[in-house]
Order: structure tokens, then C-alpha cells, then sequence
């Protein structure tokens, strides 16, 4: 069987169709031999290439409260965000149990964007916890994790799903899984908050799409969650059902790829 690099796109709640994606490779014994993740996408991929198995992680995520990863900072305009940093990133050491990049069962990085660069980071050693974490943090919703002169938000903005990073870690082929799909119809927009989210969104997608008919995986998959918002926890539960739909009703096309 060939070596395969799987990319696992950002996508806030809807990433949790990451982790039924995985559960169907699971059950068809099919394990990805490089694994890149960006936002959603690196926690899943990170905790899955630490050991946890897509059932250890879907019950962990039913369980996750918004009070479980963001406390409101009380200087939101002089820290970049108006969620602290510090629960997010103990939230996701809490599951990673102190695994770095060398000792993770499967070779694992993962994509932030530094806005002082004006560039892409792409993580592949150091500090596992900090560069996931930066990979999800959500310009505005949380604050950017300073590192070494660079200050690191979600790799979303500029590499939404990180094709060309996964085939750099040397694997024969890619595959792609994009759990965010097309920008749809939003009825209103309540808050500034929303406002930026909204426009970040936007961008992000026409980033996205343009670099995913340029990069091209070798298969690239978008998982149909219809109009589930990213940033609700009730749409965990969906988006898994979805993930593992879609993993399930490719698994011929998958295993037809991978034949030597």
C-alpha cells in the first residue's frame, strides 16, 4: 500500500467530521502515514497521531463547553482577542499528554499564520501544545500566541487546507478533507464579532479555493454539513455523522488510490 499524507482542513465545530472520517479509515484498517492539520483540523490530527482513536475523541468532544476552552480576557483590545490563549492551549495539552512532535505515532505538523511576517508557519518540530494551539486560534475570537518575535494565529487565513505541507512531509499522494466547503447565505449578522467572523470566512474561502485547484490533492473531499455553523457545539454531533458518511462512501476510491 502506497504512503499517504492526509490533510485535514480547518473548520471550528464542523471539524469534528474530521474524526468520523478517520473512524471510517479505521474500520477499513487503512492508516494515513503523514498527517498535516490546520485550526480543527491539527487538533484532531495531533491527538489522533498521539493515539487517541476516533472513538476516544468523539467522546471527548460531546463533552466540550465553551467555558472548557475560552475565558474572556479583560483587556481584549490590548491582547488581540477577546478569549485568553492559556484555556485553549491547556485544554489541548490535556490531550496530548505530553507527546511531542518526535515521539507521536504518526508524523504529524501542523499550519498557524504569523501576522507580523505576513506568512505561513509551518510547524514540524518544537513545542507540539503551542503550535496547534496557534493553528486554532481564530483571529479576534482568540488572542495570537507570541513565539520568538512571530505572533501566531490560525493558519486558516492563508492555507485553509494545507495540501502542499502534507506532500512535503513526503507522502506518494494526498488526500484532502474540507469540511468547510462553499461560503452559503448567512441570514444576519448580529455583532461586530459576527461581522468579522463573517468576512474572515469569506476570505478564507476564496484563499482556499484558489489554492486547492492550483496545489491539487490526489483526491479532495468536502464533507456536506449543510448550513451547520463552525462556531456552535451542537453541531459536533452532525458533523461526525457526516464525516463518517463521507469516509464510508469513498473507502472503495480510497483503497483503489492506495494499491500499489
Amino acid at each position: 500500500m502506497k504512503k499517504f499524507g492526509l490533510t485535514l482542513g480547518s473548520g471550528g465545530s464542523r471539524g469534528a467530521a474530521h474524526i468520523g472520517f478517520l473512524k471510517a479509515l479505521d474500520e477499513n484498517g487503512i492508516k494515513p502515514s503523514y498527517i498535516c492539520g490546520c485550526s480543527m483540523g491539527a487538533i484532531v490530527g495531533a491527538c489522533y497521531a498521539a493515539g487517541m482513536t476516533p472513538d476516544d475523541m468523539i467522546a471527548a468532544a460531546k463533552k466540550i463547553k465553551y467555558y472548557n476552552i475560552i475565558a474572556l480576557d479583560p483587556l481584549p483590545y490590548n491582547n488581540k482577542g477577546f478569549a485568553q490563549g492559556a484555556k485553549l492551549e491547556k485544554a489541548i495539552g490535556k490531550y496530548l499528554k505530553g507527546k511531542t512532535f518526535e515521539n507521536l505515532n504518526i508524523p504529524f505538523s501542523c499550519v498557524s499564520y504569523d501576522l507580523l511576517a505576513g506568512e505561513t508557519v509551518w510547524h514540524i518540530d518544537g513545542d507540539l501544545v503551542k503550535a496547534v494551539r496557534a493553528s486554532a486560534s481564530i483571529p479576534i475570537v482568540f488572542e495570537p500566541l507570541k513565539d520568538n518575535g512571530r505572533l501566531l494565529v490560525d493558519g486558516g487565513i492563508n492555507e485553509r487546507v494545507p495540501i502542499k505541507y502534507t506532500r512535503a512531509m513526503g507522502a506518494d499522494l494526498v488526500i484532502a478533507v474540507d469540511v468547510l466547503g462553499d461560503v452559503r447565505p448567512q441570514k444576519e449578522i448580529k455583532n461586530l464579532v459576527s461581522l468579522v467572523i463573517r468576512a474572515t470566512d469569506i476570505l478564507e474561502y476564496t484563499v482556499a479555493k484558489y489554492k486547492k485547484e492550483e496545489e491539487k490533492a490526489d483526491l479532495t473531499l468536502s464533507v456536506d454539513i449543510g448550513d451547520a455553523l463552525q462556531y456552535q457545539i451542537k453541531t459536533v454531533k452532525l458533523a461526525y455523522e457526516a464525516g463518517y458518511k463521507l469516509g464510508t462512501s469513498n473507502i472503495d476510491k480510497i483503497k483503489e488510490l492506495l494499491k500499489d
